[in-house]
């Protein structure tokens, strides 16, 4: 069984046993048809970051979180091994805790945590039946690309699995995948002007997959939201420009993915979604042949 821990600020004991039966109860509705055998804690603070990290550091696993011009994490699950086994403690900002207590915004927060508590769900059933895998090399371009797909699932997943909680006063997540679709062209238009200059492909390639890990994850959630309300006849009106065929074949081969979930293999399920990943980075300026020396980067002007 999880408990819930509340590190915030400006409340007394009678306040947080209060607000702990409260979300506890809320947790228990949202939980329905999900896995949480292995969800230990879920910890709403004041201090989020530093919470976090020290988290982190006290199970040995890599410290941080997403921190962007385009918004940072107010809530994080992080999975670690205790005694053997595999657990999960969800963090989740205190601006979060108030929100649950604000009938104006309540929504967001309960979509918000439900999504997290969907993510547990799914990293529970994926690797019951599912080869984990991690990118050892970083010239290793398909297993990069396939990890670059296997975070997309998560977002995906998560927000179809918690779609109960998605409301109207909730807003899809088209404007936001439109804006990083059009900024990434700029942006590597720019960073192959510079390889123009200074000759390293490699620095391309570094930018390429940080730049589409975002639009991937962003556009996970526009999917997974979709789906669950069952929109797709209308991601051909998006008006994604160069980015509407791709968004078409994203939105295809994850509902491929889940009509078979969770029964996966490994890493070669994701396979025909890295294909597409290529695809797009192509489109991009960013492409990839082989011979006996190994993978070559070619870098040439952005098709888009």
């Amino acid at each position: 069984m999880f408990e819930i821990e509340l590190r915030i600020q400006d409340i007394d004991q009678v306040q947080k046993d209060a607000a702990t039966k409260s979300i506890q109860k809320l947790v228990f509705q949202l939980i329905s048809g999900l896995d949480m055998k292995d969800l230990e804690l879920i910890v709403y603070t004041s201090a989020f970051k530093v919470d976090l990290i020290s988290f982190q550091r006290s199970k040995s696993i890599q410290e941080g979180y997403t921190e962007a011009s385009f918004g940072s994490a107010v809530a994080k699950v992080i999975s670690y091994i205790e005694n053997n086994h595999q657990k999960y403690t969800i963090f989740v900002t205190d601006i979060l805790f108030w929100a649950l207590f604000n009938e104006k915004a309540k929504d967001i927060a309960i979509h918000t945590l439900h999504h997290e508590l969907a993510h547990v769900h799914d990293n529970t059933m994926r690797f019951h039946s599912y080869e984990s895998f991690e990118v050892t090399r970083g010239d290793d371009i398909l297993t990069i690309a396939c990890k670059l797909g296997e975070i997309m699932w998560m977002e995906y997943i998560a927000d179809r699995l918690a779609i109960a909680s998605f409301t109207e006063t909730s807003t899809l997540r088209n404007e936001d995948v439109r804006n990083l679709s059009q900024s990434i062209v700029k942006t590597m238009g720019e960073t192959i002007d510079e390889y123009f200059m200074d000759g390293n492909s490699y620095n391309v390639f570094i930018k390429i997959q940080e730049e589409s890990n975002l639009l991937l994850n962003i556009t996970g959630n526009l999917l997974g939201q979709v789906h669950g309300l069952k929109l797709q006849k209308y991601l051909d009106h998006m008006q994604m420009e160069y980015f509407t065929p791709y968004l078409v074949r994203l939105s295809d081969e994850l509902e491929y993915l889940y009509t078979r979930y969770p029964d996966w293999t490994g890493m070669r399920d994701l396979l025909p979604l890295a294909k597409i990943i290529l695809d797009l980075w192509e489109a991009l300026g960013v492409s990839f042949d082989a011979d006996q020396e190994g993978v070559n980067i070619i870098i040439s002007k952005p098709l888009v």
